[in-house]
């Protein structure tokens, strides 16, 4: 089963860089399986790069899915270097324990 009310918890993100790093912003949609919104965010880091940016998305998301209490989540980002970054990250603290 899922989490809180037995539901599948999922958080879309994502950030953008425009004008050559002077405009960043970063957001993300957590809804139940079905679509129903369930929590909206968005925020800006400054002058940054797409990285940063899309790393501080998935963060504030987490962070969000955690308050809440939905300890169990499905994360979908559009930015492969935050995902390799992330399982191979996991990989590496999976095989020195």
């Amino acid at each position: 089963m899922g989490t809180r009310g037995h539901h599948k918890i999922i958080l879309n993100v994502d950030g953008s860089v425009l004008n050559n790093s002077e405009k960043t912003e970063y957001g993300g949609l957590i809804h139940k399986h079905d679509g129903s919104f369930l929590r909206g965010f968005l925020g800006s880091v400054g002058i940054s790069n797409t990285l940063h940016v899309e790393i501080q998305a998935l963060l504030t998301g987490r962070k969000l899915c955690w308050e809440a209490r939905y300890r169990k989540f499905v994360c979908f980002s559009d930015s492969l270097h935050v995902v390799v970054s992330l399982y191979f990250r996991q990989a590496t603290i999976n095989a020195t324990n």
